[in-house]
């Protein structure tokens, strides 16, 4: 029977996403736009664009580019933890 690891409530994913260094961080600090981070976030963890809606929906969460940080991190993180991001063992 295969396993499904889920990486909600990870502590280890947690630490990685929130490090100074990490990708989400470097993206968010980035001079991309909103638009921007949010296709890059769905292409990199998805290997897909976002629908329409999908953008839409990142859009209102992620605030202007100097405070978005948190919001880029809960966004990933948000991400990793939907059924499109489960992984099967």
């Amino acid at each position: 029977t295969p396993q499904i690891l889920h990486l909600m409530n990870s502590p280890g994913v947690n630490q990685k996403l929130s490090l100074d260094s990490a990708w989400p961080a470097q993206l968010a600090q980035g001079d991309l736009s909103n638009e921007q981070v949010v296709d890059e976030l769905y292409i990199r963890l998805y290997s897909r664009p976002p629908t329409s809606q999908e953008r839409q929906i990142a859009l209102e969460f992620l605030p202007e580019k100097s405070k978005r940080r948190q919001a880029v991190e809960d966004l990933c993180w948000a991400l990793l933890n939907t059924p499109e991001f489960t992984f099967v063992d």
